[in-house]
């Protein structure tokens, strides 16, 4: 086959299936909880305990969620989400610093 045309290729045979997961209720959640993955971007509507219910595995979801407690001042609240979220495997060693940092300042403005 000569390529004198830009045009697009299909061949059947090559083609591969969607993935199954993309029709489950746990991608769906993870679709909702993909908007809110970066803390930098602002998110008036943000619910802390959805997030946290739609990706409880991902440590994002927990340090969002300490995130959004601590600069509510909801001490008591962002305690319990940021020690869970570092039970959880952590990308980065800044990541970890960070929910480090921001669970001991909750607890020393909590007492």
């Amino acid at each position: 086959m000569s390529m004198d045309k830009n045009r697009e290729i299909y061949e059947n045979e090559l083609t591969i299936a969607a993935d199954p997961f993309v029709k489950t209720h746990s991608y769906i959640r993870y679709q909702k909880f993909l908007t809110y993955r970066f803390p930098f971007n602002l998110h008036p509507d943000l619910q802390p305990d959805s997030l946290i219910h739609w990706n409880p595995e991902s440590y994002q979801a927990y340090m969002v969620a300490g995130d959004y407690y601590l600069d509510h001042n909801a001490y008591a609240k962002a305690i319990p989400v940021y020690q869970l979220g570092l039970a959880k495997e952590i990308a980065t060693a800044q990541e970890r610093n960070h929910m480090e940092k921001n669970l001991q300042l909750c607890k020393e403005k909590f007492k």
